[in-house]
Order: structure tokens, then C-alpha cells, then sequence
């Protein structure tokens, strides 16, 4: 049906965070990743980026293309709310685990620039079972040297 995402995606728009979540929720589709990757990119607090994961991009990875992964990894590692959230490490790892399987990673580079961010926040060590999962995935990642301190 030519036009139906425009119209989905102009109409989700409008739509409150809320109303966003329980549609994501009710009716995963591919067409909502990319909304999700932004509200994840546009989190507003820790236990915001949290719920976001866990209640849409956690429901939404098995409609992910390799094409979506670098803007996911770019909204986790461009925002300190949700990096820095104590629940996302151990998400990731889990979201690794499921688009591994689903031999749908990515590129090595889409995964390198988010170990190069976190590492220069001083989190390599937070997110060390991410690293090993994608390791065990074949994504291929150079350690970043431990950032210098002041």
C-alpha cells in the first residue's frame, strides 16, 4: 500500500510518548524501529532510557535491519541518560545475544564507534559482556586505550 508508512509514521508524530510506547508494544513492526532508535536517542533521564529499551527496542530487535544499527548504536552512545543507566549494560549484552542470532549485527565499525564513546566515558569495563557476546559474533573490535586522566 503506497503511502501507508508515511502516513503511519506522520500520525505517530502527533502521538505522546505513552501512546508511542503501547503501539510499539501492541504492533512491532518494522516501520517503528527507527521511531523507537530516536525516543531511545532522546531519553530524558536513566530510568527513561531504561523503559524505553526494555518496553520498545527490547520488543522491536527482531524487526531490525543491518541498516539499523548503526543509528542504535549512535542513540546509545550519543546520550549519557541512556549509556549511563545502570540497566542498559546488561540489555545490550541481552539485545546483542538476539541479533546475533539473528545474524543481524551490523558492521564491526557500527560497534567500534559505541566501544570508542563508551570507553572514552570511562564504561568499557560497564559493558564488557556486550564485548564479549559481539566477540563471540565475530564483530571484531580494537580495544581502545583506557583514556588518559587528569
Amino acid at each position: 500500500m503506497p503511502g501507508f508508512e508515511k502516513d503511519v509514521t506522520t500520525a505517530l508524530d502527533q502521538a505522546d510518548e505513552s501512546t508511542k510506547q503501547t503501539i510499539f508494544q501492541t504492533y512491532p513492526s518494522k516501520i517503528f524501529v527507527r521511531p523507537a532508535i530516536t525516543m531511545l536517542a532522546e531519553a530524558r533521564g536513566w530510568r527513561h532510557a531504561e523503559s524505553i529499551f526494555s518496553n520498545c527496542i527490547v520488543l522491536l530487535l527482531d524487526q531490525f535491519r543491518s541498516d539499523d544499527i548503526r543509528p542504535f548504536v549512535e542513540a546509545v552512545g550519543g546520550n549519557g541518560q541512556v549509556w549511563d543507566a545502570s540497566g542498559i549494560p546488561d540489555s545490550l549484552a541481552s539485545a546483542v545475544d538476539q541479533l546475533g542470532a539473528a545474524k543481524n549485527l551490523g558492521a564491526n565499525s557500527d560497534w567500534q564507534f559505541l566501544r570508542d564513546k563508551l570507553s572514552a566515558h570511562y564504561r568499557d569495563d560497564a559493558y564488557s559482556d556486550t564485548w564479549e557476546k559481539l566477540q563471540h559474533y565475530d564483530i571484531v573490535m580494537v580495544v581502545p586505550p583506557k583514556p588518559e586522566e587528569d
